[in-house]
């Protein structure tokens, strides 16, 4: 959260299409394509993020963490049928094996 900095709504640049700012006025106005005129300084200028209470133990708005985990055992021979039935050639089979071993590369990643 270090690299995070806060601006205020009023210089903003984001919040002006919800102010009703045309583009062209957008265009107009520097700070659309530039910025609030504080970024160009250096950053002891900048503005400090306003202190934010982060109690929130106890605040039935705040969901646990909650972990699930499931799995399924099935016999070799059961798998071995399943791929036979499903891939009517050798060379299909095979491309079917190399996708789920991909597959299992990636979660692994």
């Amino acid at each position: 959260m270090r690299q995070w900095r806060h601006v205020s709504s009023e210089q903003n640049p984001a919040d002006d299409a919800t102010r009703g700012v045309t583009a062209s006025q957008m265009l107009e106005d520097c700070r659309w394509t530039q910025g609030p005129i504080f970024i160009r300084l250096p950053p002891e200028y900048w503005q400090k993020a306003p202190q934010v209470d982060m109690e929130l133990e106890g605040d039935p708005k705040v969901k646990r963490d909650v972990t699930s985990v499931t799995s399924t055992v099935h016999r070799a021979e059961e798998t071995l049928q399943c791929l036979w039935e499903r891939y009517s050639a050798l060379f299909q089979l095979q491309r079917g094996v190399d996708w789920i071993r991909r597959v299992i590369n990636v979660l692994k990643e």
